[in-house]
């Protein structure tokens, strides 16, 4: 499903945080639950839903702008109307 230039994919059901690059999520003026990982090598993002303790993948319409809490905004945006449709 394609939203806001966000395509996500997949569902990774078996995983370790540990084993993705931090991208974004973790400087933030308020909490956050979720972040967003990459792959060294790899064209897909990944976001971790930390509550439900999931993880997503999903592709960038323009991956190098990934950087800003307004595109990490609409990433949200766009999961959640993904995760809508999923139930």
């Amino acid at each position: 499903m394609i939203l806001e230039g966000y395509h996500f994919t997949r569902e990774i059901e078996r995983f370790n945080t540990d084993s993705y690059i931090a991208h974004l999520g973790w400087v933030a003026t308020n909490i956050t639950t979720f972040k967003i990982y990459s792959k060294f090598d790899s064209p897909f993002f990944y976001l971790h839903d930390e509550v439900q303790d999931r993880l997503f993948e999903f592709l960038a319409d323009d991956p190098k702008n990934l950087k800003s809490k307004e595109e990490y905004d609409e990433v949200i945006a766009a999961f959640l109307v993904y995760q809508n449709g999923l139930s």
